[in-house]
């Protein structure tokens, strides 16, 4: 008819282009879930990474206050730090050092050398001991001095670190008397003296010599001396303090067993 458009209906045509759309649909819905995921996986990396910021920034402030390095600092002088979001969450976690926490490190690190030393007496002090003369144990010979702690000089050991440090001595007296009933040894150190006494051996046994032994673990500071000195009362002084070059009687030793902050 004139004045109107005639058009022919094809039923496949119609759907196919019904599945072209469900398709389109079905991408669209695909495409906004993906997108919905990404910015759920973008939310939490933001959270983790804000809490790890917080933690790491409360712990240099722990450490001195200093700026963590950033992990790509390798240049000379920095230190990497591998993974920033670990560090320092707890006792077992890695610890990021800042430049304040590496300090502390050095500043607290074991001496090089381990302070030790042991030294004997090489021949035979006559007439040292009796009557309750107090005598100043001083070896000649020096078998370890491990830092240069000890002075053969004037028989101190000189604490290079604050710490715990053991502290051992023998001595081999000869020619006691039946009426000399004790034996003292003194460790004498800056902060305390300390105080060992025995029985001489010659009452107990009838012998004319006797070997003593003692061992301590005491404090020290930074700059403390320390000292043995012995004693054997009372009667006459006619008591000899015995050693040998070869075999090793008399001898003193001391070493540090840890650091103390």
């Amino acid at each position: 008819m004139p004045g109107y458009l005639s058009t022919s209906f094809d039923p496949n045509e119609a759907a196919a282009a019904s599945d072209l759309a469900s398709s389109a649909s079905d991408a669209a819905s695909r495409a906004i879930g993906y997108a919905s995921g990404a910015s759920d996986a973008a939310s939490a990396a933001a959270v983790k990474a804000a809490r790890a910021s917080s933690k790491i920034a409360a712990n240099s402030s722990a450490w001195g206050g200093a700026i963590v390095p950033d992990a790509s600092e390798t240049a000379k002088g920095k230190i990497e730090i591998a993974t920033l979001s670990e560090a320092l969450l707890g006792t077992d976690a890695v610890r990021a050092l800042t430049p304040a926490g590496l300090k502390h490190v050095l500043d607290n690190r074991a001496p090089t050398p381990w302070p030790a030393y042991h030294v004997h007496s090489t021949w035979q002090y006559t007439n040292k001991l009796g009557a309750s003369v107090t005598w100043k144990v001083e070896p000649d010979s020096v078998l370890v001095n491990n830092g240069g702690c000890y002075s053969l000089d004037t028989g101190l050991f000189t604490a290079p670190v604050k710490g715990l440090y053991d502290f051992a001595i023998t001595v081999q007296l000869l020619g006691i008397l039946a009426a000399h009933v004790g034996f003292y040894l003194y460790l004498m150190t800056t902060q305390k003296n300390y105080i060992h006494d025995t029985v001489l051996a010659s009452q107990q046994h009838r012998r004319t010599y006797a070997l003593h032994e003692n061992v301590l673990s005491v404090p020290m500071d930074s700059g403390d001396t320390a000292y043995w000195l012995c004693k054997v009362s009372p009667s006459t002084q006619v008591v000899d303090v015995y050693g040998e070059a070869v075999n090793i009687y008399t001898r003193i030793m001391g070493h540090l067993v840890c650091k103390v902050d």
